[in-house]
């Protein structure tokens, strides 16, 4: 697991310590230490919340300045830590899978070449309500597609991609 609440990580350590490894650090530092060694075990899923406010630090903007965004970031890089056949659920800002323009949809074709979208889910603004805060929030469930699945997706290009529904 990684959490970076050292709080929740001591937590998270107590319930599941004995059988998983868990990491007192952002996702993004544990994602550059991890990919960048080449260790491609994967997992079989990858459960998170992208970060609704602003990340110190820049790890995000150095490991992949292309995404643009937290939440971008988090779903691609969940995808790299997933093994073929797994799956990843994230709850995101609503806006990540709206049209937003080319990049938007170049993002969500990344992510449709990589990735099937199993379900969505939209939750209403006061689901975080205790938390202080009324956003509405989508928890995207993704099954990581085989390596030469996404490939053949990619050189498909346009046509195959709108086949798909990836691109605007």
């Amino acid at each position: 697991g990684v959490e970076i609440d050292p709080r929740v990580a001591l937590v998270a350590e107590a319930l599941h310590g004995h059988q998983h490894q868990i990491h007192n650090q952002a996702f993004e530092e544990f994602s550059v230490a991890n990919l960048d060694t080449g260790d491609d075990r994967g997992f079989d899923v990858v459960i998170s919340n992208a970060p609704f406010g602003a990340r110190t630090g820049g790890v995000t903007a150095v490991h992949k300045p292309h995404q643009g965004s937290a939440d971008r970031y988090f779903i691609d890089t969940a995808l790299d830590h997933a093994k073929e056949h797994g799956f990843v659920a994230m709850i995101v800002h609503t806006s990540v899978m709206q049209n937003q323009g080319p990049a938007g949809a170049d993002f969500r074709r990344r992510i449709l070449e990589r990735a099937d979208l199993v379900h969505a889910v939209r939750l209403p603004n006061t689901a975080f309500k205790h938390a202080g805060t009324e956003v509405t929030s989508d928890i995207l469930f993704l099954r990581k597609r085989p390596k030469d699945v996404a490939r053949t997706i990619e050189a498909g290009g346009e046509q195959t991609a709108r086949s798909l529904s990836a691109h605007d």
